[in-house]
């Protein structure tokens, strides 16, 4: 209880019990006072534990003293992790839990990105690369020229918005007014990607009709492709297109 006095022979059984290895939230149980009071009269006393007896400190209110690292253990710990071993390795080591060892590397401004780890750990053969590099990646294309070209998408982005705020935001071939839209190059941008900010060449569509296109005929489709398409699926009567879908 806080602010009371703890008669003399509650403190040495205290101070007994936490000399014999007890926590302080054992010793609270069993007691009538708060582990506040109990702590306080453990600092009182300077009965200091060592932290190598693996006793965990906690008070009754679930608070845990901050854990003090030794001078040596904070050289061995340094010399260790430079090394390349990691706060989890380390805690292993030393008597330590990976939190504090992990927040005393913060505080020396010692510790490592992530990147950083990966790299050492495949170094010192701690963990194995999840896949290889180049050529000897198991998804490596050999013909170079199948790659897809990089597109300006941020410079096509703002192309699309400019776009659809020309014209109001309606589908071209439905009429319908809003919704998740789509912008379709007639000439395709993989044959003629000299047009493919060219507003004459791009018309705005439904996004559920230009992913039914491009289920239908391909990403290589042709300008053909889409005219035909436009005739045999009967946008320009306003077909439903989620009875296209279906």
């Amino acid at each position: 209880m806080k602010g009371i006095k703890i008669p003399k022979q509650d403190k040495d059984k205290i101070i007994s019990a936490y000399k014999n290895g007890a926590s302080l939230s054992d010793i609270t149980k069993n007691s009538l006072y708060g582990g506040t009071s109990i702590w306080r009269i453990i600092k009182q006393n300077k009965i200091n534990r060592s932290v190598r007896d693996g006793t965990k400190l906690t008070f009754a209110n679930g608070r845990i003293p901050k854990t003090i690292i030794s001078k040596k253990d904070k050289r061995d710990i340094i010399k260790y992790y430079a090394s390349g071993l990691g706060s989890g390795e380390l805690s292993k080591i030393f008597p330590y839990k990976k939190q504090t060892i992990t927040a005393f590397l913060r505080r020396k401004k010692l510790t490592r990105t992530r990147g950083e780890a990966q790299k050492l750990a495949y170094k010192n053969g701690i963990k194995k690369a999840a896949t290889k590099p180049g050529e000897n990646h198991p998804f490596w294309i050999k013909d170079r020229n199948k790659i897809k070209k990089k597109r300006m998408f941020t410079e096509e982005l703002w192309f699309f918005k400019e776009v659809f705020m020309e014209r109001g935001r309606v589908c071209q071939l439905t009429g319908k007014k809003g919704g998740e839209l789509s912008i379709h190059h007639i000439k395709p941008v993989w044959k003629y990607p000299e047009l493919i900010f060219d507003k004459t060449n791009v018309i705005v569509i439904q996004l559920d009709i230009h992913r039914l296109f491009h289920k239908l005929y391909g990403t290589k489709s042709t300008e053909q492709d889409w005219y035909e398409f436009v005739l045999e699926s009967g946008y320009d009567t306003n077909k439903n297109v989620e009875s296209l879908l279906s």
